[in-house]
């Protein structure tokens, strides 16, 4: 049987962010947030107005940023004494992909403080999570989809990358990209909320079709990859209005 691993909520709107900040409390009772973001954007006040919000509302929080462009898993352990003594009941990654594995990661120890992440790597049938904490992720980049994935890709103690994955739609996206990323690279809301619509899609599929990603793997296929006449490959150039397969393909090369 095929099974569709999706997170239980998908907000998709302008303004969604509020609605669910306010489930938080309204819907779940939660009563203390652990805000999980990176340096740079708590400099730039984006994380400081969640947590404002999360505050005003009787939500308690607590804050931590001291994690690497790709999390290690000290980065991971670090933020271990702070959330045992904190106790939150959701922990919310603010901003990118490495927020947000970070934030997944996170939300695993804490489940079980004893868990070995280079094990769980190996295993992730070992992961436990939803006693303790909900999580919730707030995407602030249209970059990989982290938003909608189960992977964690982080750096181990020997400085290897490798992913951890947490659980065992797409056509739309790739038009979504293709029509919007100039607009967006310019500053445009409309085609900005586009991408970050196309990568919450890009990353539930890839989430329910991938056993793990490659984070060294090029963005683009290469021209052995790339199937001269693929069936679906077809049939998504021809929704899309193009001629054919390697009408796609240009189309994709001209985004580099």
């Amino acid at each position: 049987m095929n099974m569709l691993n999706l997170p239980k909520k998908v907000y998709f709107k302008d303004g969604s962010m509020n609605v669910a900040l306010r489930e938080l409390s309204e819907v779940y009772h939660l009563k203390r947030a652990f805000l999980v973001s990176d340096p740079g954007l708590y400099r730039s006040g984006i994380v400081m107005s969640i947590d404002c919000w999360l505050r005003d509302r009787g939500i308690r929080t607590a804050e931590f940023f001291s994690i690497g462009s790709t999390p290690s898993f000290a980065d991971v352990r670090s933020a271990l004494p702070k959330l045992l003594e904190f106790e939150p009941d959701v922990i919310v990654g603010i901003g990118g992909g490495a927020a947000m594995s970070a934030a997944k990661a996170m939300w695993a120890l804490y489940e079980e403080p004893s868990l070995d992440l280079a094990e769980a790597v190996e295993h992730p049938d070992r992961i436990r999570t939803g006693a303790k904490a909900k999580l919730l992720l707030v995407a602030t980049s249209f970059s990989s989809g982290a938003q909608n994935s189960p992977f964690a890709v982080l750096n181990d103690d020997a400085g290897n990358t490798c992913v951890m994955n947490s659980s065992q739609l797409l056509l739309e996206a790739v038009g979504l990209v293709l029509n919007n990323l100039r607009a967006a690279e310019s500053g445009c809301p409309t085609a900005r909320e586009k991408l970050h619509n196309a990568a919450a899609l890009a990353g539930a599929a890839y989430g329910n079709t991938l056993d793990t990603i490659d984070s060294e793997a090029p963005l683009y296929p290469t021209d052995t990859e790339k199937p001269a006449n693929g069936e679906r490959t077809g049939q998504l150039a021809r929704g899309l209005g193009l001629e054919g397969v390697q009408s796609l393909w240009n189309a994709c090369e001209a985004l580099r």
